[in-house]
C-alpha cells in the first residue's frame, strides 16, 4: 500500500481474534497463532484498518438459531451504515462498531471491534446530496499537461460516483473495467443489504405471524377447558340431583312404609277397642245392667289449690297448671266446651298446615311437652320421663293421660307442633292410645290441645 501511494485504503477483517490453539479455545474458531489476528504495524499514512473483534474475542455469525442473514455480525452491521450518503468514514465505522457492541449484547457475548486510524483527509462511500463532482477538461493543444484520464482516475477511484461520472466520460477508457468493478461492487453492497433488510422484514413477519397463530391456539385451548369445565361442573350437578333424587325416592318409600306400618297399628288397635266395646256390650247385655257414663267431676274430687295426682293445679277456669314445668294447659281438646266439670263433646279434627294461630298466648305444644302429659297409669309415669318412641306397657288405662286433669279425652291421636326434620310433609303427633309418639303426614286430621307459659 506504501509503494501503491494510495491517498485511502481501507482494511477490514471480519474474524475471530482468539487463540484457537490454547485452553478452551482449542479447536475452535479463530486465525493466528500466538494472539490470533493481531495490530498491523504501518507507518504508512492514509491506512484504516477495522477489526469486527477486539484481541482476544470471537467474532460472532448470527445472533441466534433463527438468524438467516448470510454475514456475519459486523459485516451486516457496516453494509447498514454504507449506504448514509455524505457521512465520514470515521463516523460510519464508529457507528458500526456501536451496534456491533450492542447487538453482541443482546445474545450475551462480548464483541467490541478495534479501529487503527491512520488517514489524513476526507473519505466518502457517497458523496452528500449536494454535492457533486467536477471535472475541469482542458482544452485540446495542451500536450504539456499530465493525461487527463489518469489525473482523474487518480483522484476518483473507490468513489461509486465518480466512477460512474468517470465511464460517462470514457466508457471505453483505460479503467473503464477497474470503474465498472468499483460501481458494481457498490450495486453488489447494495443488493447485500437490501436482500438482508428483506430477509429481516419476512423474518419479523413470519415472527408475528406465528405468534398470532400461538396467540389464536392458546385463546382457542382455554375456550376448550373453559368448555370442558362448564360440562364437568354440568355434569356433577346432574350426578348431584340424580343422586339426591334417588336419596329422596328412598326416603319418601322408607316414610311410606313407616307410615303404612303406623297406619296399620292403628287400624289394628282401633280394631282392638272395637273388639273390646262388643265385649263390653255383649257382657252388659247378658246381666242386664247398663254401664253409666263416667263424668269426672273435678270440683268434687280436687279442692281449689290441691295438685291432681301431684302434678297438676286446677284454675277453676278450664285449665290447670302443670307445676313441674309451670305450663297451662286447656283440660278440653279443640272443638269441646269445658261444662265446669268436664268436657263435652268431640274434638275438632285439624290438619297440620291448618293448626289454630297463637291467641292470648295459647299455642299447638312441642313434641316435648305434649309428650310430658302422657300418663302411664299402671306404672304411674309421666310422658317427660319417657324417650322418644316408647310407650306405655302393662294393663294401663286409656286414654294414656290424667283423666281427672283432662277429663273425656279421645284415646287418639294429637298434633304437636314440631315438624319433621327429615320429610317435609310429615309432623310429629303422640297418639294417646297407649302415649307413642312418632310423625304423620301433614294431611291427616288429628286433634289438637292448646298449651301457654304459666300465667
Amino acid at each position: 500500500m506504501t509503494q501503491a501511494q494510495t491517498k485511502f485504503s481501507l482494511v477490514i477483517l471480519d474474524a475471530c481474534r482468539n487463540n484457537p490453539f490454547q485452553g478452551s479455545n482449542a479447536n475452535k474458531r479463530g486465525i493466528g497463532g500466538t494472539r490470533g489476528l493481531a495490530p498491523i504495524s504501518s507507518n504508512a499514512a492514509g491506512i484504516m484498518v477495522v477489526y469486527s473483534a477486539g484481541i482476544g474475542q470471537t467474532a460472532i455469525d448470527r445472533l441466534d438459531d433463527d438468524d438467516k442473514s448470510p454475514n456475519g455480525l459486523f459485516t451486516r452491521e457496516f453494509l447498514k451504515v454504507m449506504e448514509k450518503p455524505g457521512v465520514q468514514i470515521q463516523t460510519l465505522v464508529q457507528e458500526a462498531k456501536q451496534h456491533v457492541i450492542e447487538q453482541a449484547k443482546s445474545v450475551g457475548h462480548d464483541q467490541v471491534p478495534a479501529i487503527y486510524d491512520q488517514s489524513n483527509g476526507t473519505f466518502f462511500f457517497l458523496l452528500p446530496p449536494d454535492q457533486k463532482v467536477t471535472v475541469t477538461v482542458e482544452p485540446e493543444g495542451a500536450s504539456a499537461q499530465p493525461d487527463r484520464e489518469s489525473i482523474f482516475w487518480q483522484s476518483v477511484q473507490g468513489n461509486p460516483a465518480a466512477c460512474q461520472e468517470y465511464l460517462k466520460q470514457w466508457p471505453n477508457g483505460t479503467y473503464a473495467g477497474l470503474a465498472k468493478l468499483c460501481t458494481n461492487k457498490v450495486d453488489d453492497a447494495k443488493r447485500q443489504v437490501e436482500t438482508a433488510r428483506l430477509a429481516e422484514i419476512e423474518q419479523q413477519r413470519r415472527v408475528a405471524e406465528n405468534e398470532k397463530r400461538l396467540a389464536e391456539t392458546e385463546e382457542r385451548r382455554k375456550a376448550v377447558e373453559a368448555r370442558l369445565a362448564d360440562l364437568e361442573k354440568q355434569r356433577q350437578e346432574a350426578e348431584a340431583a340424580r343422586l339426591a333424587e334417588i336419596e329422596q325416592q328412598r326416603r319418601v318409600a322408607e316414610n311410606e312404609k313407616r307410615l303404612a306400618e303406623t297406619e296399620e297399628r292403628r287400624k289394628s288397635e282401633e280394631a282392638r277397642l272395637v273388639d273390646l266395646e262388643r265385649e263390653r256390650q255383649a257382657v252388659e247385655a247378658q246381666v242386664h245392667i247398663k254401664t253409666p257414663t263416667v263424668t269426672v267431676n273435678t270440683s268434687n274430687t280436687v279442692g281449689t289449690g290441691e295438685l291432681i295426682h301431684g302434678r297438676y293445679r286446677d284454675n277453676g277456669n278450664g285449665t290447670v297448671t302443670d307445676v313441674k314445668t309451670n305450663l297451662q294447659w286447656k283440660r278440653c281438646a279443640e272443638g269441646q266446651a269445658w261444662t265446669g266439670n268436664t268436657c263435652s263433646g268431640n274434638g275438632k279434627q285439624y290438619r297440620w298446615n291448618s293448626l289454630p294461630a297463637v291467641q292470648n298466648g295459647w299455642r299447638v305444644p312441642t313434641l316435648t311437652e305434649l309428650k310430658g302429659i302422657v300418663y302411664c297409669s299402671h306404672s304411674g309415669v309421666f310422658g317427660d320421663t319417657m324417650e322418644t318412641g316408647v310407650r306405655c306397657t302393662g294393663d294401663y288405662k286409656k286414654p294414656t293421660i290424667d283423666q281427672e286433669a283432662f277429663p273425656n279425652t279421645e284415646a287418639s291421636f294429637f298434633w304437636s307442633g314440631s315438624p319433621f326434620a327429615g320429610f317435609s310433609n310429615f309432623a310429629w303427633y303422640v297418639l294417646f292410645f297407649n302415649g307413642y309418639d312418632y310423625w304423620g303426614n301433614r294431611s291427616n286430621g288429628y286433634a289438637v290441645r292448646l298449651v301457654r307459659a304459666g300465667q
